[in-house]
């Protein structure tokens, strides 16, 4: 009875295991449950650690992150393997023949997994043959599988911070983007919304297929992915409020790449719930480029809806509306 609930204990977790290890790294479509919680784990650990030391700790969130998901995916495995390999004890012996302990079956796992196979244990019977031979055959996949996601992500993470840096260079804050897309020649103009554009759409495609870009921040305020986001949609929400505002109908493509972009990030936060959006999401900011009033613009639910995700979204690298604001009057250490 014992054996048997050591062999559904172990079928369990590899089930688990193999489900959010293959989910996460095939399907480019989200993390799953247990990918998902990790991340939310360390990212509130770092995030800790950052008001403690500062922004500095951000340039290892990304490694930080990777390992420890990793490793849980490895630990989840190797106990799963180790309670089948227990369902049988018998099965493993070492080279003297005699029956493998406890701890000498979890080195015997760790090893089958590793694919090292040292020869100092081996398995007798033909079940645990079948299963080591199995699981040796998984470990190749899953470091070849766990690399080249890897790899993938990191790419991701470049394209989210051409986005960042292509919005930091029209301007350290919402009012100077918006002069900038006033003042400058229609032919630039279309090709920086052109190539926002698709780079905004391409950021949202990589959101969805590797959800881990969504810890990756950097360590320089102006450089934040966050900021720069919202500078922008300030920038594009005030613009289009104003009808008579140049290349009207490219901002409105503009958008809705970002519309999408937004209702992507409101997959990662629980929105806040503010009872006074006036007060509390800094109205004033819009300052007098608005035709509205600000009381007007406080009771636009889409605009107070989109302003609430940017808020989640600042939070989730521990910056408020201030900083998208005054960006050039701040640094990395404020």
């Amino acid at each position: 009875m014992e054996e048997s609930i050591y062999l559904i204990i172990g079928v369990i977790l590899l089930c688990i295991g193999f489900f959010d290890f293959f989910y996460t790294t095939l399907s480019a479509s989200k993390s799953s449950f247990i990918t998902f919680t990790v991340s939310k784990f360390v990212h509130i650990s770092i995030l800790s650690l950052e008001r403690k030391f500062g922004r500095g700790i951000f340039a290892l969130s990304g490694m930080i992150l990777n390992l420890t998901i990793i490793l849980v995916w490895i630990l989840i495995i190797w106990a799963g393997l180790y309670f089948v390999f227990t369902y049988d004890a018998d099965a493993i012996l070492n080279n003297e023949g005699i029956r493998a302990t406890d701890s000498e079956r979890l080195y015997f796992t760790g090893y089958v997994l590793s694919t090292l196979g040292n020869g100092d244990f081996f398995p007798i019977s033909t079940y645990t043959q079948m299963i080591a031979s199995s699981f040796s055959f998984f470990g190749f996949i899953f470091f070849t599988t766990a690399m080249t996601y890897l790899i993938s992500v990191y790419s991701a993470v470049i394209n989210k911070r051409h986005l960042s840096l292509a919005i930091l260079n029209l301007g350290n804050s919402p009012e100077e983007v918006i002069r900038t897309l006033h003042s400058a020649q229609p032919s630039f103009i279309y090709t920086q919304i052109n190539s926002l554009q698709e780079k905004i759409d391409l950021v949202n495609e990589h959101y969805q297929a590797f959800p881990l870009i969504h810890y990756y921040h950097n360590v320089e305020i102006n450089a934040s992915f966050s900021l720069n986001v919202a500078k922008l949609d300030e920038a594009l929400t005030i613009m289009l409020i104003k009808s008579t505002s140049p290349h009207h109908q490219e901002l409105c493509f503009l958008k809705k790449s970002m519309d999408a972009l937004l209702k992507r990030f409101d997959e990662f936060h629980d929105i806040p719930n503010f009872e006074d959006s006036s007060e509390t999401l800094h109205w004033e900011y819009i300052g007098s480029t608005k035709e509205l009033s600000i009381k007007e613009l406080a009771n636009n639910p889409r605009i107070a809806q989109r302003r609430k995700i940017l808020t989640s979204l600042l939070l989730h690298e521990d910056l408020n509306w201030k900083h998208v604001y005054e960006t050039q009057k701040l640094s990395s250490d404020d």
